[in-house]
């Protein structure tokens, strides 16, 4: 066997196993309780903002931090 047919084996044996890690990640992820009842709706999907522009800790923690709630 050729480096590239053991690779493409070694890939393709990997690849289910990768798929069910990930699955089972994204299911583990467990969900944080509200302060106040507030949809994201307007906000993702129509005005079509990125989650950074209120919650300034997305990129840095699992969970993202509390956007301030009175304008400057």
């Amino acid at each position: 066997m050729t480096r590239k047919h053991i690779l493409a084996t070694l890939a393709i044996a990997l690849l289910p196993l990768a798929l069910i890690l990930a699955a089972g990640y994204a299911f583990a992820a467990e969900t944080v309780p509200q302060p106040i009842a507030f949809s994201h709706k307007i906000h993702v999907t129509d005005y079509k903002l990125h989650c950074r522009f209120c919650h300034s800790s997305t990129n840095k923690s699992q969970y993202a931090n509390l956007p301030r709630w009175r304008s400057a």
